[in-house]
Order: C-alpha cells, then sequence, then structure tokens
C-alpha cells in the first residue's frame, strides 16, 4: 500500500507550485485516516466540524490538487458518484453493487503481473484502476433473507 506521509504532501504541494494550507492539510489527514473511499460530500462534513467555514469549493479543488499530483486516486462510478482513495498502489477496488461499499485487495502475483503489463506496453503511466463487482457479505443476506 502506497500512502504518502504529510512531509512528503508539503514537498509535493511545493514541488508543484500550490500553497500549504491548514484546510488542505487536512483534507488530506481526512482522506489518509480513512479506508472507505470516502465522497467529496462525506469529507465536508467530516471537516465542516473542525472548519466551520470550509467550502464544498475548496474540497473539491484540494481533492483535484491531491489527485494531479498523485497523491490520491479519484474514482467515478457509472452512477455519477466520485469517491477518493488513499491508496494509489497497484491494487484492486472491491465494490459492492448493492452498498457501494469499496475493499482494497493487494495480491503479489497481481502486482508481478500489472509491472510485467506495463512494460510490455512500453508506455509511461501516471495511474492505474482496477474494480471487482460484487454483492458484500452484509448484502448478501439481505437478500436471502
Amino acid at each position: 500500500m502506497v500512502l504518502i506521509n504529510r512531509k512528503d504532501l508539503i514537498d509535493l504541494f511545493h514541488e508543484n507550485g500550490y500553497k500549504v494550507t491548514p484546510q488542505r492539510l487536512a483534507i488530506f489527514e481526512c482522506i489518509m485516516g480513512r479506508r472507505d473511499h470516502p465522497s467529496a460530500s462525506e469529507i465536508h462534513s467530516e471537516l465542516k466540524r473542525e472548519y466551520p467555514t470550509i467550502s464544498q469549493a475548496t474540497i473539491y479543488n484540494t481533492l483535484h490538487i491531491l489527485r494531479d499530483i498523485g497523491a490520491i486516486q479519484e474514482l467515478g462510478f457509472e452512477d455519477g458518484k466520485t469517491r477518493f482513495d488513499p491508496d494509489t498502489s497497484i491494487h484492486v477496488n472491491l465494490v459492492c453493487t448493492a452498498c457501494g461499499k469499496i475493499t482494497d485487495f493487494t495480491d503479489e502475483d497481481l502486482v508481478k503481473a500489472w509491472i510485467g503489463m506495463v512494460e510490455k506496453t512500453a508506455k509511461k503511466t501516471v495511474g492505474q484502476r482496477l474494480d471487482l463487482y460484487y454483492k458484500c457479505t452484509h448484502c448478501s443476506r439481505m437478500v436471502s433473507e
């Protein structure tokens, strides 16, 4: 799992010409403290308590900066919802088609295969994304009841 720390993020901001603000750091730390791939509105709701004046625009702008500098992945889905993943390493997003829960899965064989595939394409990649859709245990139980 590739998760960057606060110091590395500050360096990334500076290298890319962005100011480091308390709000930007709080947004980053909010995402890094979660494993549920939050949406922008979930991040906004969580940060509103500590930063009552933080706007949705600040959240969205910062999320796009974090995505552009490679600190997070933006995951758009067919239903129009966008979620944010702090893990930028090679992994599979296991997505429940009923409740939308996303769980990360990593496997050494997958990583080796992915690296081999990228090498064969001879392209400089800027990211990756692999999703598997299923019904989680909770939702499977709900259907059978």
